[in-house]
């Protein structure tokens, strides 16, 4: 006989494609889906960490000045692949964020600063990082990346704008352009070199930086805090022989400027330069980039070969878009000599107009 009460509950169930209606037990069917009235809206409690007042480990300001003017005492260096003045540093991949923060502890042992608010505050207020980049990459293709990356982060939010779809497609063209006239670059560099293998009377030469040298390269915690010398380091590698020349020097003896390029040149001609070559070729990614820089470069070298070893036809290679290739050819051989200048954009032969230019046998740069 069912239990007798003042009211029931019931739900409305399909059976045989009919709703009916079947009494239930409230009890039961709360207690099998955990439904209770201690909290009906099953909603969770509001948060209230850190709305009060009381903050006994926050840093206080000459705490935090002191954990940056330790991180600055550390002396930092630029990166050697990057052409543009970047305002990243460089601290020895010997050196982590764990050891400085061992170094700052042991100078301040009472400070009470945790490894978390330091690594915080390394990583919020610095652009720093350990070692040098894994990769030599080019700052114009890494500027293009970043811009389509951009308008393909805005094409995602409105897919229907034109304006940033055209944009997006001539930077891609652009990008297109460039590694081609790059790969142009190297395959005027492999020609060269095979020229110069083949033909004696042809010398074909590609300089450049190598990678900067810090004296004394030691471990001691106490190298970290001064300040290194540096010692650049000039690499001239001769394709036919496979011979290859460094010159190193200092900081305190040279910089790493057009000057100190040309005088290495200079002595590099002047000592290994054979006398049976007639045509010189010259590969080099450093002197590219900059066209009022790199054009007196190019009059030195073409006063030094013409006016002092004679007959001679020399081709300069750059990986740039706007440094040109010079190819100049003696045609008088008289005292005056007077040579053309014939200009090639990477690859692409533009018509610009050539110029006389005469100078004394014995001009010196």
């Amino acid at each position: 006989m069912p239990h007798e009460s003042s009211y029931d509950y019931s739900v409305y169930v399909t059976r045989n494609e009919t709703a009916m209606k079947v009494t239930i037990c409230v009890k039961a069917l709360c207690s099998i889906f955990g439904v209770t009235e201690k909290d009906p809206n099953c909603f969770p409690p509001k948060d209230q960490r850190g709305r009060h007042q009381n903050h006994p480990h926050q840093l206080n300001p000459e705490q935090r000045q002191m954990i940056c003017d330790h991180i600055k005492s550390f002396k930092g260096r630029e990166s050697h692949y990057c052409r543009n003045k970047s305002r990243r540093l460089y601290l020895p991949n010997t050196l982590n964020i764990s050891k400085m923060f061992s170094l700052f502890t042991e100078s301040n042992p009472n400070m009470g600063v945790s490894y978390d608010s330091f690594r915080t505050i390394f990583n919020g207020c610095f652009n720093i990082s350990f070692g040098y980049p894994r990769a030599d990459t080019c700052s114009r293709c890494d500027e293009l990346i970043a811009k389509i990356s951009h308008c393909d982060s805005k094409l995602e939010i409105t897919p229907s704008d034109a304006e940033t779809f055209k944009e997006k497609t001539t930077l891609q063209t652009e990008k297109e352009l460039h590694q081609r006239k790059a790969e142009m670059f190297y395959v005027r560099k492999r020609a060269a070199r095979e020229r110069a293998k083949a033909d004696k009377s042809t010398l074909a030469v590609a300089f450049d930086f190598q990678q900067e040298l810090h004296v004394p390269n030691l471990t001691t915690n106490d190298v970290f805090y001064c300040r290194q010398l540096s010692v650049h380091s000039f690499n001239i590698h001769e394709f036919g022989g496979d011979n290859v020349y460094i010159y190193t020097y200092d900081e305190t003896t040279g910089k790493r400027g057009f000057d100190d390029v040309a005088s290495m040149l200079h002595h590099f001609i002047q000592t290994y330069y054979p006398d049976d070559v007639k045509h010189l070729e010259s590969c080099t990614v450093t002197l590219a980039g900059d066209k009022t820089k790199t054009l007196p470069f190019s009059d030195f070298c073409t006063a030094k070969f013409i006016c002092g070893t004679g007959w001679i036809r020399l081709g300069f290679h750059f990986l740039s878009e706007v440094t040109p290739t010079w190819s100049v050819t003696e045609t008088s051989p008289s005292s005056t000599r007077t040579f053309q200048q014939n200009f090639h954009l990477s690859g692409m032969q533009s018509s610009a107009q050539p110029e006389g230019l005469k100078r004394d046998r014995h001009t010196t740069l």
